[in-house]
């Protein structure tokens, strides 16, 4: 049970943090003009200095679907015959995956994950999987 609170409480901090909080502080690399520059679904302000929320449209959508999965997993083994173990690999691919795409596309995406991924890693370690 204590994993389902945890997740829930994942879940809010993901969807505040990419939708609703706002600063006046960007960090970015320079390649992220080159890759976000390809759709206007994943630009974002870059050093604009006012006080906004600094994630994209394409982050503002993934982090719903990311904060129902850190929930829904809970049940998984319960709702389907998927075992412990693929959930565990579901989960670390989904993560491997947001860290990749937080890197690439948005540094404050990522700054805002960080948190997020040392829960992730330190709960499903080999020895809880």
């Amino acid at each position: 049970m204590d994993l389902v609170i945890f997740s829930a409480l994942e879940a809010i901090y993901l969807v505040y943090m990419f939708n609703y909080f706002k600063t006046t502080y960007s960090v970015h690399h320079p390649f992220e003009i080159l890759i976000t520059g390809i759709s206007k679904y994943l630009e974002h302000p870059i050093g604009t200095g006012y006080y906004e929320n600094k994630i994209c449209k394409f982050g503002h959508d993934i982090s719903w679907y990311f904060a129902f999965y850190l929930i829904i997993r809970n049940f998984l083994d319960k709702l389907t015959d998927v075992k412990k173990e693929t959930i565990c690999l579901i989960n670390k691919f989904i993560t491997y995956c947001a860290i990749g795409m937080a890197l690439l596309t948005n540094m404050n995406a990522f700054i805002y994950l960080i948190p997020i991924l040392v829960f992730e890693f330190e709960y499903f370690n080999p020895k809880f999987c």
